[in-house]
């Protein structure tokens, strides 16, 4: 309401309070007439009463009579002094009165309610138009990453060392934390004693391998040598046996003895293969034995550098249940981490409305101030309990880049199920709260008259509206809030805005 206006109804109910207090006077004086004309008529009756009779009992009446004249004329005058005394009473009440109206009819005309049209001057409009509804289906959700993983322990051990905590960004292969085990120290250097122990139970067998390969080798050189003699004194002795200078049996011990040594050569060369194959099999063995050791070592080292717990991938440390100086058993969960990029969101859908979702529909997915494109990726086969009750957990991914979105960032989703083509809407204002969301003002002329409506779907930033408005028909857009006990008010078009 204007203050113009205010003044003009100010005005207006002082005159009505004086014009009350005026005939509530007027009424009173009136009154106050009536009774002292009354008074007046009954002293002239009585008056004239006295006289009359005197006229008609003849002249001469007694001096009885006369005395009885003067009686009535003092008790006229008291009469006429209480009437005075009367009056002034009646003018100090009537004082009394008119200050009372003015001090109750004041604060009564600025408490009573005014009758007046408020005028607007500031606010804003916006028309009842056709548009294209997409029927949307809303969901509460949460950013997620799209890869996580969660690091398990090793082995048994202590927590010894932190490197990351929560929250901190790290990089794939950077240390989490390092842990402490007894068990695998020991492995180690068991590990190490036996590596040494191999390396040399195989130089023990490379070299009696050589040394059995000389001596084989030597034993068969005489074996050879010992044949090539007896050989040879067979040959001298068989030539002096044809020309008869040699004794038979002689001859046939040569030969004899000529035998058994060949027999000792093919004996040597057997066991010289004998021990060179068991030599070469005890070095094998050695061997193996060596590469046993190395690889126990090798796998101990590793479970020794995978005390140091590394990140599997580069992301963001999302849990971290480790805590310094504590004990973690093997395989059990010690910290998560999760990829910044890329990120996806997992929302709830009413169990009652999961039916209408698909993979591939489009979504709107917003985050503090910013909106951004979406689709449906999966949705899950069964309902799960949820914060609003039976929910159908469904996942969406960003079709653009989202520089904004935080991971673990709380979402409202809005999944595109359907359309609608030609619904009445109105855009998102004031107007929808301050009232109440059952009312508009729709302007007519110069002027705005309240009507209910009936509101629909919402679309974004838009209302459907099923009952109250016609299409083109516009309305006040801003809040309601100055006005909203009126049924009219009268606008100022020329600053509408």
């Amino acid at each position: 309401m204007s203050s113009g206006g205010e003044e003009s109804a100010s005005v207006s109910a002082s005159v009505s309070a004086s014009a009350s207090a005026s005939a509530r006077q007027r009424t009173i004086s009136q009154a106050s007439g009536r009774h002292h004309q009354s008074i007046l008529d009954d002293v002239r009756a009585k008056r004239r009463t006295p006289a009359s009779t005197a006229v008609r009992s003849g002249v001469g009446k007694g001096i009885g009579e006369r005395e009885g004249d003067g009686a009535s004329r003092t008790s006229l005058l008291r009469r006429w002094w209480v009437l005075g005394q009367n009056s002034r009473q009646m003018r100090l009440a009537l004082f009394v009165l008119v200050v009372l109206a003015a001090l109750i009819g004041a604060p009564a005309y600025y408490l009573w309610p005014k009758d007046t049209i408020p005028v607007l001057s500031q606010y804003s409009v916006t028309t009842a138009e056709w548009r294209t509804f997409r029927k949307l289906i809303g969901a509460g959700g949460q950013i997620e990453a799209a890869e996580r993983a969660e690091v398990m322990a090793p082995v048994a051990g202590v927590v010894a060392r932190l490197f990351a905590a929560e929250g901190d960004y790290i990089e794939a292969g950077e240390p989490l934390l390092q842990l402490a085990s007894s068990q695998v120290e020991e492995k180690l250097a068991r590990a190490e004693q036996a590596l040494e122990k191999a390396k040399l139970e195989l130089q023990l067998a490379e070299l009696d391998m050589e040394l059995n390969k000389k001596r084989a080798e030597s034993a068969l050189a005489e074996a050879v040598m010992e044949e090539e003699a007896l050989a040879a004194e067979l040959a001298l002795l068989t030539e002096l046996a044809a020309m008869g200078g040699v004794d038979p049996q002689e001859l046939a011990l040569k030969r004899t003895a000529l035998a058994k040594v060949r027999q000792k050569v093919t004996d040597l060369h057997f066991e010289q293969q004998i021990m060179a194959r068991k030599d070469t099999l005890r070095l094998e063995a050695a061997r193996a034995s060596l590469k046993s050791c190395e690889e126990d070592l090798a796998l101990a080292r590793e479970e020794m550098e995978a005390l140091v717990v590394r990140s599997p991938l580069s992301g963001r440390v999302t849990s971290l249940k480790a805590r310094l100086h504590s004990p973690v058993a093997v395989q059990s969960p010690i910290a998560e981490v999760a990829a910044v990029k890329p990120l996806r969101i997992r929302a709830e859908v009413p169990a009652h409305q999961a039916a209408q979702v698909t993979p591939g529909l489009p979504a709107s997915v917003t985050t503090g101030q910013n909106t951004y494109p979406a689709h449906v990726t999966t949705v899950a086969p069964q309902a799960v309990n949820g914060a609003t009750g039976m929910v159908v957990p469904v996942w969406l991914e960003f079709t653009e880049e989202t520089e904004g979105a935080i991971l673990n960032a709380p979402v409202t989703v809005e999944i595109e199920v359907g359309r609608r083509d030609q619904v009445l809407c109105l855009p998102r204002g004031a107007y929808f709260t301050s009232g109440e969301a059952k009312y508009v003002y729709v302007i007519e002329g110069d002027r705005a008259v309240r009507r209910e409506v009936q509101y629909g779907d919402i679309d974004g930033h838009f209302f459907e509206i099923r009952s109250g408005l016609a299409p083109g028909e516009r309305i006040i857009s801003s809040t309601y809030d100055g006005f909203k006990d009126y049924e009219t008010v009268r606008l100022q078009q020329q600053q509408a805005r």
